[in-house]
């Protein structure tokens, strides 16, 4: 245990050296685990003087509560902690109440040497979040459809004699794989599931119909490039 907290203090001081100086955007997430914690990453993106873009996540910890000036305070304290004062952005969901978070940040910020336009445009809302609330927002219109399509799929899952009957039409891990892999058998599987279903389905040619629809909407967004930092779309322009 004292070696491994020893290797972390070295590749810490590691990491300080290497951000001195840096601009960085800085991306902040919040997130209450299943036992009610409540946690806060913070990730340093950055682009160095040989134009390589960097990603470092400089800390993961608990927080007390998500409220906006607490968020506010462990930020600033982070920042203290890192020997961070310079930052272009800091990303944060599309919330209201983040709104009150970069407010505390740009008050503690006045009097830092390196703002730029007054920190005018330090807010940055997540465009992977956004994205989220539109596919979100386009399944809430045809739900009912949705849940019959799941409850239908998840009869056909539950026996592997149906799973081998039904050819293993639907083995997704997503709403957009699931509807575009059952859509294809919608006529053969309302016959099936009218046989069986009890509770919300069984999905009738209206849902199916619904379903073709939507897998249209969903593929748009399934195949965008907005996930997180895994898929960063200024390494189009940047090596990293």
């Amino acid at each position: 245990m004292k070696d491994c907290f020893k290797i972390y203090v070295e590749e810490k001081e590691k990491l300080k050296i290497a951000l001195r100086g840096q601009r960085l955007c800085l991306t902040a997430d919040t997130w209450t685990s299943i036992q009610n914690i409540n946690y806060m990453s913070l990730t340093a993106h950055w682009i160095d003087s040989e134009w390589k873009l960097h990603k470092k996540t400089l800390n993961f910890c608990q927080v007390s509560n998500h409220t906006d000036e607490i968020i506010g305070q462990v930020i600033e304290n982070r920042l203290l902690e890192w020997g961070i004062d310079k930052l272009l952005t800091v990303i944060v969901d599309n919330a209201s109440s983040n709104n009150v978070t970069i407010s505390y940040l740009k008050n503690v910020m006045i009097d830092w040497s390196f703002n730029i336009l007054s920190n005018d445009h330090l807010h940055v809302r997540c465009y992977a979040h956004i994205v989220n609330l539109i596919g979100s927002n386009g399944l809430k219109e045809i739900n009912a459809s949705v849940v019959k399509i799941r409850n239908g799929i998840r009869f056909v899952r539950s026996s592997f004699a149906r799973q081998l009957a039904f050819k293993k039409c639907c083995n997704s891990i997503s709403t957009y794989l699931m509807l575009d892999a059952a859509e294809k058998f919608g006529k053969d599987a309302t016959e099936i599931f009218g046989k069986v279903f009890v509770r919300l389905g069984p999905p009738g040619l209206e849902d199916w119909e619904s379903g073709r629809i939507l897998v249209k909407f969903l593929k748009i967004f399934y195949t965008l490039k907005f996930s997180v930092s895994l898929h960063m779309t200024s390494n189009s322009f940047f090596n990293e």
